[in-house]
């Protein structure tokens, strides 16, 4: 770890002191000087006397850590918000990189079942728990494979879904998947006055122990939905608000997209977008729906009776003909 053992600040200092915390007491070496002292997991820098504005010192501590250092180069959330059905359905990618030690020569499952008891001073992953809204269900999660069924889902005012991915997840190594559940609509909506609603979704969640290169949060609004606002609690590298369109829709649904580069726990914030959906809205999909049937119920029809009206002319024409040579031979 690299770091400055002042504090860097544009205004003269009378007094300073720093404290270096490291998430373990086995600390290989550090930089040592004047008024340097090493407590446990903790090194003291100062108290340094009269530091000049913009100073800066630097340290190196080295340090053993034996936790996986877990990166996401790309996560992606997905949320589809329907009035109709009343819930929300949530998706998130992973793509997941464990950058902590890594695994020195070729991996071996029975070596991996018979060392168990010391994994837990290996920098190693094994399994992912996700804290879900209250009221949570349907949970499903799936990889390049296909269905994983190592996971356990519990539902509840605390929903958590636990997820064993399917092999180790050592230093180096990279695992891509999603899952996904749905939510009633008031765990995420509110509406305000007259046919205007507001949507609060948090920009990044269950990311603690992670750091997050690529993060993209897509929020899929109702058919109907109109005068659409956009609130960030923090700048994103970009915005846009897009037309999609899905399996029986007629005008579209509007897509809000938001992506930021360097996501961190603190960006855990909720995202505002606001919306005006009148009454009548709720009823286009199924107008739609429903014209959509009668459409393909009449076609059916007409395309039911073509064939059978060809068939019997061509049937009689050729009945007619057979009769007709047949008396000529006579």
């Amino acid at each position: 770890m690299m770091a400055t053992s002042c504090f860097f600040s544009p205004y003269d200092s009378e007094k300073q002191k720093i404290n270096v915390k490291t998430p373990t007491e086995k600390i290989a070496s550090y930089t040592t000087g004047e008024n340097t002292a090493l407590n446990g997991n903790t090194i003291t820098y100062g108290p340094y006397q009269s530091i000049d504005a913009f100073a800066s010192r630097e340290l190196h501590v080295h340090f053993e850590n034996s936790k996986p250092a877990l990166t996401v180069p790309t996560l992606t959330r997905e949320f589809q918000i329907s009035h109709l059905l009343g819930e929300i359905s949530v998706q998130e990618d992973f793509f997941l990189k464990n950058d902590g030690a890594r695994l020195k020569g070729q991996f071996s499952r029975l070596q991996h079942q018979q060392t168990a008891n010391y994994h837990a001073s290996i920098p190693i992953v094994n399994q992912l728990s996700f804290k879900l809204p209250s009221g949570a269900h349907s949970a499903y999660y799936k990889d390049d494979v296909g269905n994983v069924s190592t996971s356990n889902f519990r539902e509840g005012k605390d929903s958590l879904l636990n997820i064993r991915p399917r092999y180790p997840i050592f230093g180096g190594w990279n695992y891509t998947w999603f899952h996904g559940y749905k939510v009633p609509i008031d765990e995420f909506l509110r509406q305000g006055k007259a046919d205007t609603y507001v949507v609060k979704i948090p920009f990044v969640e269950n990311i603690n122990e992670m750091t997050v290169d690529r993060a993209v949060l897509k929020v899929t609004l109702p058919e109907g939905a109109n005068d659409i606002k956009i609130f960030t609690p923090f700048p994103v590298d970009s915005q846009s608000i897009s037309i999609q369109h899905m399996f029986l829709s007629s005008t579209g649904h509007h897509l809000v997209t938001l992506e930021k580069f360097n996501v961190v726990r603190e960006h855990s914030s909720p995202i505002l977008i606001t919306y005006t959906y009148p009454f009548w809205a709720n009823l286009q999909k199924p107008l739609v729906t429903t014209a959509a049937i009668s459409v393909l119920f009449f076609v059916s029809m007409i395309w039911g009776r073509i064939p059978k009206s060809i068939g019997a002319d061509k049937l009689h024409d050729r009945h007619h003909q057979h009769h007709h040579h047949h008396k000529k031979s006579k």
